[in-house]
């Protein structure tokens, strides 16, 4: 049984990130993303990843950042600079 007075003090295994200032960054799900940016899954095979084959129905609990591991995705920020493109080109052409 663990006693915090006698226990050596326990290291955290999981780095927690900084809130990103990107409304596309690593912390959300591919399914989250292909939701919200309407060219993500061409520009996710632009990087060599296709979600789908890649992680199959994990794309519903996967984030980004965790899919450079589990999924076979190279280049994470490269994708994410482009995905915020994509983002942004949408919002800009959603206003009148």
């Amino acid at each position: 049984m663990y006693d915090a007075r006698t226990s050596p003090p326990v290291e955290a295994t999981e780095t927690i990130q900084e809130p990103s200032q990107e409304p596309i960054h690593g912390g959300l799900t591919i399914a989250e993303v292909l939701a919200a940016v309407p060219e993500a899954r061409s520009i996710f095979q632009e990087h060599d990843f296709d979600p789908v084959t890649h992680c199959g129905p994990t794309v519903q609990i996967i984030r980004l950042d965790e899919a450079t591991v589990h999924c076979k995705l190279n280049d994470l920020e490269g994708l994410l600079v482009k995905l915020n493109a994509a983002y942004q080109r949408k919002i800009q052409q959603s206003m009148p």
